[in-house]
């Protein structure tokens, strides 16, 4: 089971139709974690707020829409990305 079903089926009875999760469209900022699973997104040394507007708008527009840093933060659950263990 991936965990765009996991999603589904925890709202399947609820009688609630949630457009991100139907449209494949789940993120979610634990795309960088530690070995102690530590999230990159609370543990990163120093912000950079424009490599995560860039991530947002990755998120927002898609891939199509111009030229991005690569993700840091944020993992597409519903494509079934996993986190990546920095060390």
């Amino acid at each position: 089971m991936t965990l765009q079903d996991t999603f589904k089926a925890l709202f399947q009875d609820t009688g609630v139709t949630i457009k991100a999760i139907e449209e494949g469209q789940v993120w979610r900022e634990d795309l960088a974690i530690n070995p102690n699973a530590g999230l990159e997104w609370f543990e990163s040394p120093f912000p950079q707020p424009d490599a995560l507007l860039q991530e947002m708008l990755f998120v927002l527009n898609g891939p199509a829409t111009g030229e991005y840093l690569p993700r840091v933060w944020l993992r597409h659950l519903s494509a079934g990305e996993d986190p990546i263990v920095k060390v």
